[in-house]
C-alpha cells in the first residue's frame, strides 16, 4: 500500500510485480487505513501518518517503509513494540542537494537570476550585474554531514578554500576531503559563501539570526538547502536590505509555500527556489527503488540496508 509518487510510473513497479502485489490507497486517513491494513504485510508511505492505531490494526504488518529520510510521521515506538521493521532512504538525495547548493552559489556569485529576468524585460545592461569569481573564495559550511561534506569536496575541486563547523564532526573524520574544521565564529566571519546543511532541532532553529549576520562579511552570501526555520527570515530581510550581507539563496522557507507578498520576494539579491534541491529524475529513481527494495528485503527475510529501528532485529535474535 503506497501513496502515489509523481514519477513512480507503472513500468518501474513492474520490477517487483512477481514479488509483491501493490495497492494504492484510495483514502489515507487513519480510520480508513486501520480498516484495511489488516490485509497487508507492508505499507510504504511518503508523508502520510502511520499511527499506533494503524500499526495495532495491522496484524500481518512486517515492515513500514518511508520514501524519504525522516520517519517522524511513523509511530516508531509502536512499530518497535510490535516487531515491525521501519525502513527509510537516507542517501538518495546526496549528490542532488549538494549540486543544487552549488548551483545557488554560482547563481548568487554571477547574479544569474536578476540578469536573466532583466533581459526578458528587453534590456541588455550588463554593467548592472557585475559578479564575483568563485575560485579563491572561502566556502563556509555549517553542518559537515554527508551533504555538507560532499558540497565541500566539490567546492574544493573548484579552487575554493573550504572551512566548516559541526559539533559532531572532527578533522580526522573528514580525512582528505579538503575541508578544514573551524569554530562556528570562525566560519561565519571568514566565509564568502555560507552554506547551511544542518538538521532542524532546538539547537539550530533560528540559529542564523541577527547576531550571525552582524558577524558576516558585507560581501558574504548565504545559501540554505537544509530547513527553513533555521534562518530568521525577518533578520535576513533586514541584513539584505541594509547591506549587512550581499545576498542569499534559499531552497527552504519557514512556511511552505510562503504565500503571496513575502518580504523576501522583492529583493533582487535573494533567490528562492520551491524546495527543489532534492528533486531530479535521478534522485526520484534512487528514492523509489531504495524504498521498494527495503520493503522487499524485509518481506523476503533479508535485513534491509536502511533500518530505523534496528533493535527489532536484536529482539528477534534474542
Amino acid at each position: 500500500m503506497t501513496e502515489p509518487l509523481p514519477l513512480f510510473e507503472q513500468e518501474k513497479r513492474q520490477v517487483y510485480k512477481d514479488i509483491v502485489d501493490i495497492t494504492v490507497a484510495e483514502r489515507t486517513d487513519q480510520d480508513s487505513l486501520a480498516q484495511v491494513i489488516g490485509n497487508y504485510d507492508a505499507i510504504l508511505v511518503v508523508y502520510n501518518l502511520v499511527s499506533r492505531q494503524v500499526i495495532e490494526a495491522g496484524k500481518k504488518l512486517k515492515v513500514i517503509g518511508r520514501y524519504g529520510i525522516g520517519t517522524d510521521n511513523i509511530d516508531l515506538k509502536a512499530a518497535t513494540e510490535h516487531g515491525i521493521v521501519v525502513t527509510y532512504c537516507p542517501e538518495y538525495h546526496l549528490p542532488t542537494v549538494a549540486e543544487h547548493a552549488l548551483a545557488l552559489m554560482f547563481s548568487l556569485a554571477r547574479r544569474i537570476v536578476p540578469s536573466a529576468i532583466d533581459v526578458r524585460k528587453g534590456n541588455w545592461e550588463y554593467t548592472r550585474f557585475r559578479g564575483v569569481d568563485i575560485e579563491g573564495k572561502t566556502l563556509g559550511l555549517l553542518g559537515l554531514g554527508r551533504t555538507g561534506a560532499l558540497m565541500g569536496r566539490k567546492a574544493a575541486l573548484l579552487g575554493m578554500r573550504v572551512i566548516g563547523y559541526d559539533p559532531y564532526v572532527t578533522q580526522d573524520m573528514l580525512g582528505d576531503a579538503g575541508i578544514a574544521v573551524r569554530s562556528f565564529d570562525e566560519v561565519i566571519r571568514e566565509a564568502d559563501f555560507l552554506a547551511v546543511h544542518v538538521p532542524l532541532d532546538d539547537r539550530t532553529r533560528g540559529s542564523i539570526n541577527r547576531e550571525v549576520f552582524k558577524k558576516m562579511k558585507k560581501t558574504a552570501m548565504l545559501i540554505n538547502t537544509s530547513r527553513g526555520p533555521v534562518v530568521d527570515e525577518d533578520a535576513l530581510h533586514d541584513a539584505l536590505t541594509s547591506g549587512e550581507i550581499a545576498g542569499a539563496a534559499l531552497d527552504v522557507m519557514t512556511k511552505e509555500p510562503p504565500g503571496p507578498g513575502h518580504k523576501l520576494y522583492g529583493l533582487d539579491n535573494c533567490i528562492i527556489t520551491p524546495h527543489t534541491a532534492w528533486y531530479t529524475e535521478e534522485a526520484m529513481w534512487r528514492l523509489e527503488m531504495t524504498g521498494a527494495q527495503n520493503v522487499v528485503d524485509a518481506l523476503t527475510g533479508k535485513r534491509p540496508k536502511y533500518v530505523r529501528n534496528a533493535e527489532v532485529y536484536a529482539k528477534k535474535k534474542g
